[in-house]
């Protein structure tokens, strides 16, 4: 059985005049990742000069929800250095686990 997560990260981009440009070589980054790792689908990128601002998508199918997201962060992360950008304050596996959204489906609702 396979498990798929999509993860969407914002990130506040401190001091860069090229951003634009930077945003494309992060897009051809996540390209490579997709072609390298085949868990790595989907990936999409968008950057916000105003407001600083680089958002990253993409999908990722594995074996568990741990491992997709240990893919996942570790595609980011290269690419995100392959781009020209560092990541010196990076969340461990298990600071990024405990940002992952409950499972709403199960959870019961009751009038206020």
């Amino acid at each position: 059985m396979s498990v798929g997560i999509f993860i969407h990260w914002k990130f506040k981009v401190v001091s860069d005049d090229e951003l634009f440009k930077h945003a494309d070589l992060l897009t051809e980054a996540l390209l490579e990742q997709e072609r390298c790792t085949p868990e790595v689908k989907d990936s999409a990128v968008s950057a916000d000069r105003g407001g600083a601002v680089v958002e990253i998508e993409l999908s990722v199918v594995a074996a568990s929800e741990d491992e997709a997201l240990a893919v996942g962060q570790s595609a980011v992360r290269a690419a995100l250095h392959a781009s020209g950008w560092g990541t010196p304050q990076w969340p461990t596996h298990n600071e990024m686990r405990s940002l992952l959204p409950t499972n709403l489906e199960t959870t019961p609702l009751s009038p206020a």
